[in-house]
């Protein structure tokens, strides 16, 4: 699945939400979304992984998407159109997705961008264990989620 199409579900889900989103809120959502759908089907949910960059996890072309859109002066993220234009959402049909989505959103999605990249680049993370601009391997994030949502667990009973 492409980037794009994950991004603007995101933004389309926090909208109806009431959540606010900036660039880094949105990276960090997209992230987490990758993760648990990985942990939740055995497969990995984008066509391309994210890489470990000295300021936490990216994708391409997203990173320079939202580069942009911050360049442009915009406060909130903005639907990410395609090579053609188009503003493309992850089709309603993939039941998967949206468990995911919503199950992420519920948990993190009031959570500020910088609280967000705090959580995905603390010690033991995958990408604090991937060397700067490699491949962040998609079992390891969903490894790392699956763990860091069953300690939540354990702490809260």
């Amino acid at each position: 699945m492409r980037i794009q199409s994950v991004v603007n579900s995101i933004i389309q889900a926090t909208k109806a939400r009431g959540i606010l989103l900036n660039p880094l809120k949105v990276n960090y959502l997209a992230y987490l979304v990758a993760s648990r759908y990985m942990s939740q089907t055995g497969h990995p949910l984008l066509d391309r992984p994210y890489i470990a960059s000295k300021f936490g996890p990216k994708i391409d072309p997203l990173n320079a998407i939202l580069q942009q859109q911050k360049e442009n002066g915009e406060t909130e993220v903005g639907f990410v159109r395609d090579q053609d234009g188009k503003v493309s959402i992850v089709q309603h049909s993939n039941t998967d997705f949206y468990k995911v989505l919503d199950f992420i959103l519920d948990r993190f999605g009031r959570q500020t961008g910088p609280a967000l990249a705090a959580l995905c680049m603390q010690n033991g993370t995958p990408w604090e264990q991937t060397r700067l601009e490699h491949e962040i391997d998609s079992r390891a994030m969903a490894r790392w989620l699956d763990n860091y949502m069953t300690r939540q667990l354990q702490q809260n009973n």
